[in-house]
């Protein structure tokens, strides 16, 4: 598992941790999201899928649990799973498969999908002391690990 860390204490410095991260998240791949209440999750994502090229509003899909947007020949998907507790509720929701390869899933409150997803990336946003946040990205599958890994300007974090 290749993991790498990432702190900002402004969210007008959140562009620079993006900056970094769309050289690793882009279809295709899966983004677990995890961080409590409030710690910048859908901020991440809509300034993720806005560097990526999405134009239109992203907005948190927490009523509806799922928004797509296209992007060229791309679909990129971002889920919101909080107000799921039922595995029967997630399968319903008609998720990309692993195997899509023009397709970018990320999803808040993902961890009950890592079976699914077994090449993946999980990310959690913590939120520290004076309300800086840590975000840390643990790669999981050849592919993951091998963008992760590969990521200039930084030293990749391995463990076992």
């Amino acid at each position: 598992m290749v993991r790498r860390i990432w702190q900002w204490s402004q969210e007008s410095q959140l562009g620079t941790v993006i900056e970094d991260l769309v050289h690793v998240w882009y279809p295709p791949c899966v983004v677990l999201f995890e961080g409590p209440l409030g710690s910048g999750k859908t901020t991440m994502i809509r300034e993720l899928f806005h560097h990526l090229g999405v134009l239109q509003s992203v907005k948190s899909p927490t009523f509806n649990l799922v928004h797509s947007y296209a992007l060229g020949r791309y679909r990129l998907v971002h889920a919101d799973l909080y107000r799921l507790d039922d595995r029967r509720d997630v399968e319903s929701l008609d998720l990309p498969s692993p195997d899509e390869v023009d397709t970018m899933l990320v999803v808040e409150w993902g961890q009950s999908l890592s079976e699914a997803y077994p090449e993946r990336f999980d990310a959690t946003i913590e939120v520290l002391e004076g309300g800086s946040r840590l975000l840390k990205v643990h790669a999981f599958g050849t592919m993951a690990e091998a963008r992760l890994g590969s990521m200039p300007g930084t030293d990749p974090e391995t463990s076992e």
